[in-house]
């Protein structure tokens, strides 16, 4: 049986299981629920996507708070994993926990130097969570490993103003286009970087999870590189965005090449094939009309 903790979260959603944990099912920092639950199913295979998480600027103002909570319900998982006998365990760490002063491309390596100020109580939780699962390796032998998650888009994002990028603009220009307004968006559109679709990360994470020899965390993220501006014009082409796009230069928001080198984990999954970009935002956008925004107010494009 395998086991999603965080599923009412954009990862735990994506992510197939027999069950699945939201924070009705279980506080994960209460230990003796935690694992109370363990005992009363057969899980053999645990993905761990539960996190407090939140926007850059909700992030920066409790430090605290996002690493006690992370890194108790870590620790309580991980845990109880042990102690009820699950065989393998999947952490999922993030690219973010690397020191952004690291040089473009990053590399499994990066996540050696500090962590961004800014976000530290998040970011270093996840950076924690690596050498937790390290040291159930060294001490137990067990499967328990973590990955490097990179960007991720898809269905069950969250589209807002304060989402994700590729989450952000879809819902910025489903709006306009409802409402018969322009665009405005910080930076140039020049800024790039690698884009995975979170579909992929079933085949992704059942092969990492399989492979007993993945013992140290990968990168997890597709290699190609896009700008802003090519993402903008898929979403537009397919919505057939009427109104202007306004982009403001003076207020350019972080490093304008972000990317990561992926090798490894081709390295490890083989002949994979990616969704390609295209595909994945034509996919995501009808996921979110279909699921916030009635076809008939939209006229799209496309509709596979």
């Amino acid at each position: 049986m395998k086991l999603v903790t965080g599923s009412s979260g954009f990862i735990g959603s994506n992510i197939e299981a027999d069950l699945k944990w939201d924070r009705s099912t279980c506080d994960l920092t209460d230990y003796n629920r935690v694992l109370e639950l363990f005992d009363q199913h057969p899980i053999k295979t645990v993905v761990h996507c539960a996190a407090r998480h939140g926007s850059a600027l909700e992030m920066g103002k409790d430090h605290t708070g996002y690493i006690e909570n992370n890194i108790i319900c870590d620790m309580n998982i991980i845990k109880a994993c042990r102690e009820s006998g699950v065989e393998n365990l999947l952490m999922l760490s993030t690219i973010t926990s690397f020191d952004p002063r690291n040089p473009s491309p990053f590399t499994e390596q990066s996540i050696n130097g500090e962590v961004n100020e800014k976000i530290f109580g998040y970011a270093y939780s996840k950076k924690i969570c690596v050498g937790l699962c390290k040291a159930y390796q060294l001490d137990y032998g067990l499967n328990y490993k973590s990955i490097f998650l990179g960007n991720t888009y898809g269905p069950w994002g969250k589209f807002s103003d304060t989402g994700t990028v590729i989450h952000n603009l879809i819902y910025k220009f489903v709006k306009a286009k409802d409402e018969g307004t322009d665009v405005n968006l910080f930076g140039d559109g020049r800024a790039v970087r690698n884009y995975l679709y979170s579909e992929d990360l079933n085949f992704i994470l059942d092969k990492l999870i399989e492979n007993r020899e993945v013992r140290d965390p990968v990168i997890v993220s597709n290699d190609v590189k896009i700008s802003i501006l090519d993402i903008v014009k898929i979403i537009t082409e397919y919505l057939d965005f009427p109104g202007k796009i306004n982009y403001d230069s003076d207020r350019i928001i972080g490093d304008q090449v972000k990317v990561v080198d992926n090798t490894n984990l081709k390295n490890i999954i083989g002949d994979f094939q990616f969704t390609d970009i295209e595909t994945g935002i034509h996919k995501t956008i009808n996921w979110y009309l279909e699921h916030f925004i009635l076809y008939d107010t939209i006229k799209i494009g496309m509709t596979d």
